[in-house]
């Protein structure tokens, strides 16, 4: 108990100035977003822009949207309110890291090591500053893998059944993420001990993420069964590939993941060479963690260097590095090091978060957002922009979906300027061959025509949005439209009178 406490006490130190208020931006608006709707019009599916969106399982958005509603009489600032579960999350993922450790390990040491060097990683502190369905994710998973190796569940097997439902939650939460789970739990009876495999309970157990599934296709439909697993359509983007595309692809994780791995890095290397260390430590145990390892191949796989998709495997690199660094050579002098790493570590993941949080288009597109907000017959040209979206919706009063259209730029080599200038001047629509429905693009995790669009093209458009960064965007605007607002980034022309 005295470790739990010090665990949650060091964890919310290190979490005490994250800059948890920073706007959204990128796939938070959209998230952002969904919540919002969930709020206003509370149901079983999620919505964006007031139309069913499957590309994420929903467990998330009840849960956030729920937090929402208990913590609205302080009223905090709205990025502060949907970020608020992320810390609840992360700092109950490392108390239950850490006794999960010490059930794969039996090591005290070990495992205290592991969850200090897990609440101070990049991987879990950034992620605490971003609105993103991975802390929960996490979280479910680490509880999940708790139960499923506790040393009770010879005697309790009920236990096997807690570790299904919070796998089956897991799944509701990220969908095949959460299917690691399954491999895991095999892989560590067949390590330690086969008989449990007798058990019918721990089969049956499996049935939560059978029913989550099931469940998801009910109700979700076989949109949700073709479009809903975006994680991965975005590998099969890979493997459609060129060879250089997929080596680019494996190259850009593999320095995130290196990045992000620091300090810690080189000790589980280290661990990994040290044959002397490595006979210290029970085989099954590492050949276990070795397989779970193997678990970041396919975040390498997926494009756009996204360093939470790592965050699945990442217990075994922590509990690795936690190996090398403890043992019969951690003494007072190795103690001191080790905190100066975890201060290292800290810092680090902070300057990451900082940097990320003050990226100058977060501010720019909540700017643009507030100033459009119940503006009417808006048509807005510009690149994936969610953020600016999200605060012109959430500060209407009735939120204005059929009054707004959005041409995302999804090419900008081969953007149909003329098209657009017709468009927006003389109310032609643009060609089908160079337009695609934006949601649909957001379910394949591709898109293939250089504009996506959201909303209604018959809009009699009133005010465009351009955004300075899609080359030639002056051409797009002719002179029945007059500047009357920009930010510098965003530049807003509303319809001259007759």
């Amino acid at each position: 108990m005295r470790q739990i406490i010090l665990l949650i006490f060091f964890s919310i130190i290190v979490r005490a100035f994250l800059p948890a208020g920073a706007p959204f931006t990128g796939d938070e608006g959209l998230y952002a977003q969904e919540i919002d709707e969930m709020l206003r019009d509370p149901s079983a599916y999620t919505t964006y822009m007031g139309e069913y969106v499957p590309w994420k399982p929903p467990l998330m958005f009840y849960v956030y949207s729920l937090s929402a509603k208990l913590v609205e009489p302080l009223n905090l600032p709205i990025e502060i309110v949907y970020r608020l579960p992320n810390y609840l999350f992360s700092i109950l993922t490392v108390v239950m890291f850490y006794l999960l450790t010490k059930n794969i390990t039996k090591n005290e040491e070990v495992s205290f090591a592991s969850a200090l060097i897990f609440t101070t990683s990049p991987y879990l502190l950034v992620l605490n500053t971003l609105l993103m369905t991975d802390t929960l994710l996490i979280c479910l998973l680490v509880i999940s893998l708790f139960f499923y190796t506790n040393e009770n569940s010879k005697t309790k097997p009920y236990l096997f059944l807690i570790g299904g439902l919070f796998a089956g939650l897991a799944f509701l939460t990220k969908s095949i993420a959460a299917l690691i789970v399954i491999p895991l739990v095999i892989a560590y009876y067949y390590l330690n001990n086969k008989t449990v495999f007798k058990q019918k309970i721990f089969w049956s157990s499996f049935v939560f993420i059978l029913f989550s599934i099931l469940l998801s296709y009910t109700i979700f439909g076989k949109t949700w069964a073709t479009q809903g697993l975006i994680d991965i359509n975005r590998a099969f983007l890979v493997a459609d590939s060129d060879l250089k595309f997929i080596l680019i692809t494996i190259l850009g994780n593999l320095i995130i993941f290196f990045a992000m791995s620091l300090p810690w890095l080189p000790f589980c290397v280290g661990f990994l060479l040290n044959k002397k260390k490595k006979k210290i430590v029970n085989k099954n145990t590492q050949n276990f963690l070795l397989f779970w390892l193997i678990f970041l191949i396919f975040p390498f796989l997926v494009p756009g260097m996204l360093f939470w998709y790592v965050l699945p495997a990442v217990p075994a690199f922590i509990i690795l590095t936690a190996f090398s660094i403890t043992g019969k050579e951690f003494d007072k002098m190795a103690k001191v090091m080790f905190l100066a790493l975890l201060i290292v570590s800290t810092v680090f993941s902070y300057m990451i978060a900082y940097d990320f949080s003050e990226t100058k288009v977060r501010f720019t597109q909540k700017d643009m957002g507030e100033f459009l907000a119940n503006k009417k017959n808006v048509a807005i040209i510009t690149y994936y922009a969610s953020g600016l979206l999200y605060y012109k919706f959430h500060n209407e009063t009735h939120q204005t979906f059929n009054d707004t259209l959005i041409l995302f730029i999804t090419d900008p080599n081969n953007i149909p300027i003329e098209e657009l200038r017709n468009f927006v001047n003389n109310n032609q629509k643009i060609d089908d061959a160079h337009a695609i429905n934006y949601l649909k693009g957001l379910y394949s995790a591709g898109f293939e025509k250089p504009i996506a669009i959201q909303g209604n093209q018959s809009l009699d458009i009133r005010y465009v949005v351009l955004d300075s960064q899609v080359p030639d965007y002056q051409r797009i605007v002719g002179d029945g439209f007059s500047l009357i607002y920009n930010n510098k980034r965003y530049y807003v022309y509303e319809k001259v009178s007759e």
